[in-house]
């Protein structure tokens, strides 16, 4: 905020985000250095491990480029 009041945007304000204890820093997308963004690995998983629970991790199948176009090699 003090950089924001030393350009004189007086309208200033923190970020707010439904959040468990958002610091408002905004970097959001870029990723939370206070580890808050409440994403699936940081919350769910240690959950479910906890409760001696399975997580299955899947990935998409790479199809061969020409066979998914339909062309012959």
């Amino acid at each position: 905020m003090a950089g924001a009041q030393a350009l004189g945007w007086a309208e200033s304000h923190y970020m707010l985000r439904y959040v468990k204890h958002c610091e408002g820093s905004g970097r959001c997308l870029q990723g939370c250095r206070g580890r808050r963004k409440q994403s699936l690995n940081l919350n769910y998983v240690p959950e479910v491990l906890q409760r001696q629970g399975t997580v299955v991790r899947a990935r998409p199948s790479r199809a061969s480029p020409s066979k998914a176009r339909g062309r012959a090699r």
